[in-house]
């Protein structure tokens, strides 16, 4: 299998998140995860998810 460093295995693009009531946590972000890399996702209680792609 040919593994390119540069793939991006995860990518986001103009990420919103509102909740009832209109209340907006998140506006606009835009990233991308590469192979390889580490990343965290954290809920409204700072409990978060760990991912690691290898």
């Amino acid at each position: 299998m040919d593994t390119n460093e540069h793939e991006h295995v995860i990518e986001i693009t103009d990420l919103r998140r509102v909740y009832g009531g209109g209340f907006e946590a998140v506006r606009g972000i835009t990233f991308r995860v590469g192979r390889g890399e580490i990343f965290a996702l954290l809920g409204t209680n700072g409990g978060g998810r760990l991912s690691r792609r290898s």
